[in-house]
């Protein structure tokens, strides 16, 4: 008997494990600086955070680094946040099923997502996150019976991982919904558990803002952080970024290993719950699809310069563990099959993306390091000495033929990295400056009338005055 526990832990532990250890290695093996990365590892200054609000994930890294100095500690950085992650998955599995496979399952579609990728693909931003998403974990699944204790621990993580990274919130959401799920209960019963975990959202928020928000935000960020007006406006505002997120979304939803798995078993979870004749499964369903539909499209949706990131969608893989806690409401056996090839579907297709990721990645970092040896025989074409501003023409960055290969084979990479590129001041000033050393004044302006000074394979440039005018182009494959 106590052979068969100590396996069935160690294969419950086991099989995420190395399915996780597979989807992280690209991660892992990433050496390239990511977008704010880039300041980040030449400068070891991580207080700009302040300016977005979350002092807590400044302070998280200066307890590990101790001090204010924080170099790169990458890919301890992600080898860490990769167990945090784990983790929280492994949770979230062992409080919502009893069967082992099941729980198997939930972890590995819990961490099988891009949007998750993406914001771990970040040096710095992934343990700070991960942390945040350990919170959130337990937010949604400790239970005590002193009320007053639940709501004190749960009023310190909320208002810890907005000050860490508020888009975290929609995971909340969505556990909300899943726990409500898993109760199971009446009406009454039900209308109280969601007032007793959405109050301390409520109450955290509106301390948080009072005391965190106004003072450190930046005035950019609060301009972004602006939420919606509740009025009719405000609502086609939110339909749009809703449309906006989702069709972010079905660049991965719809591929054809995660939306055919996905529909079967949807088509069988609606009919468990109109087989099944539970009632209080039906109003716990009805009562938590606000939640898991604002987690699904992601919490930001409120805001009115919503960014449309994927880095933002955290409560993605919830959906797929609440169609298999339904799919699971009549405890069948029969019916595993189906959610084994669900996750086996997701996990192959997060897997096959993350990989291709990793090389669009290298590829972009290829690209960025040519286009920089072109501006630098640019500068030196023109004498650096006569050279007081570079002045860079706004346009997308072109990919090179490999990136076009991949961005087209797995649409979902655009959302996922983000690439701006030199069309963007602050990435070129990020890749210019901070990486290669170039301390020349810059400047963007949105078009130039004549750029036929000096070509190179990646730009077109003129002189004037003491300012090269730079537009990054193709004019050969890099």
């Amino acid at each position: 008997m106590t052979k068969k526990i100590i396996t069935g832990i160690k294969e419950f532990y086991l099989i995420p494990t190395i399915a996780c250890f597979l989807i992280s290695i690209p991660l892992i093996l990433s050496r390239s600086d990511y977008q704010d990365d880039m300041y980040r590892t030449t400068s070891g200054y991580t207080d700009f955070w302040f300016e977005n609000a979350r002092p807590l994930a400044v302070w998280i890294y200066r307890i590990i680094n101790q001090g204010h100095i924080t170099p790169d500690i990458s890919p301890l950085s992600f080898i860490l946040s990769l167990i945090i992650i784990l983790i929280s998955g492994l949770i979230i599995s062992d409080v919502t099923f009893n069967n082992k496979n099941l729980k198997i399952c939930s972890t590995i579609l819990f961490f099988s997502s891009p949007f998750l990728t993406s914001i771990l693909s970040y040096k710095y931003d992934c343990l700070t996150v991960s942390i945040a998403i350990l919170l959130a974990v337990i937010y949604g699944t400790y239970q005590t019976k002193r009320k007053i204790l639940l709501f004190t621990i749960r009023m310190v993580l909320i208002f810890s991982i907005f000050c860490i990274y508020q888009p975290v919130i929609s995971l909340v959401l969505g556990l909300i919904g899943l726990t409500i799920i898993n109760q199971k209960n009446g009406v009454y019963e039900t209308i109280r558990s969601i007032l007793e975990k959405t109050s301390p959202i409520a109450i955290s928020f509106i301390v948080y803002k009072k005391t965190i928000s106004d003072i450190f935000l930046n005035e950019y960020f609060k301009v972004q952080g602006k939420i919606i007006s509740p009025d009719m406006a405000g609502l086609r505002l939110m339909k749009e970024n809703i449309i906006g997120y989702i069709h972010v979304i079905n660049n991965f939803l719809l591929e054809p290993y995660v939306i055919t798995p996905l529909i079967l078993c949807s088509v069988y979870a609606i009919i468990n719950l109109i087989t099944i004749k539970d009632r209080k499964l039906i109003i716990s369903v009805i009562a938590a699809t606000p939640f898991i539909f604002f987690s699904f499209v992601s919490c930001n949706v409120i805001l009115q310069n919503a960014a449309f990131q994927a880095r933002e969608i955290l409560g993605f893989p919830i959906i797929f563990i609440c169609i298999m806690k339904i799919i699971n409401a009549k405890q069948k056996p029969r019916l595993l099959p189906i959610v084994f090839i669900l996750t086996s579907g997701v996990f192959i297709t997060n897997t096959v993306v993350s990989y291709t990721y990793l090389n669009f990645k290298d590829e972009m970092a290829r690209r960025d390091l040519s286009i920089t040896n072109d501006i630098k025989s640019t500068l030196n074409h023109y004498g650096i000495d006569n050279i007081k501003r570079i002045n860079i023409i706004y346009s997308k960055t072109p990919y090179t033929d490999k990136q076009s290969n991949m961005a087209t084979a797995y649409p979902i990479i655009n959302n996922m990295i983000h690439d701006n590129g030199f069309s963007n001041l602050w990435y070129a000033k990020a890749y210019i400056s901070e990486i290669y050393g170039i301390k020349i004044p810059m400047t963007e302006s949105l078009s130039s009338s004549d750029l036929s000074g000096y070509k190179t394979c990646s730009s077109n440039s003129s002189f004037n005055h003491g300012t090269v005018t730079l537009s990054i182009v193709k004019n050969c494959n890099l």
